[in-house]
């Protein structure tokens, strides 16, 4: 079985390449992704297929001009993984360049919860919305 950093790696490629089958083996099929903030991106997505929409919908709103450099992931050996990535995105002309920590959660080798954590949530809900 993979480590629990290797699955999150996987599924920052995944998301780094588009990989959509990627995704459907490192995701549990009822994985929880949580966005903070009060943007019609934010709350708590649940279902791969939400999860994926939601997170379509966000490159779809930026113009396809969405990434993520990925510094570091650390993890214990009860499933749990941070993350810490730089976003870069370009929206309605103005770009965000931020870090963000992504929390994992890994059960039987799938990720089943996600949870978004930024340095200021208020300026990603008015980036967002």
């Amino acid at each position: 079985m993979s480590s629990t950093t290797d699955i999150v790696r996987r599924s920052y490629e995944a998301f780094s390449t588009g990989d959509m089958e990627e995704f459907g083996r490192v995701w549990h099929p009822e994985i929880t992704h949580t966005i903070p903030g009060a943007s019609p991106f934010s709350g708590t997505h649940s279902g791969i297929d939400a999860v994926l929409a939601n997170m379509g919908a966000m490159a779809e709103s930026a113009g396809g001009a969405m990434s993520a450099d990925l510094h570091d992931i650390v993890a214990d050996n009860d499933g749990r993984a941070a993350a810490v990535i730089t976003s870069h995105v370009v929206r309605g002309g103005e770009t965000a360049e931020e870090r963000h920590v992504l929390l994992f959660t890994v059960t039987d080798g799938k990720i089943t919860e996600i949870r978004t954590l930024v340095p200021d949530v208020d300026e990603f809900t008015r980036f967002w919305s």
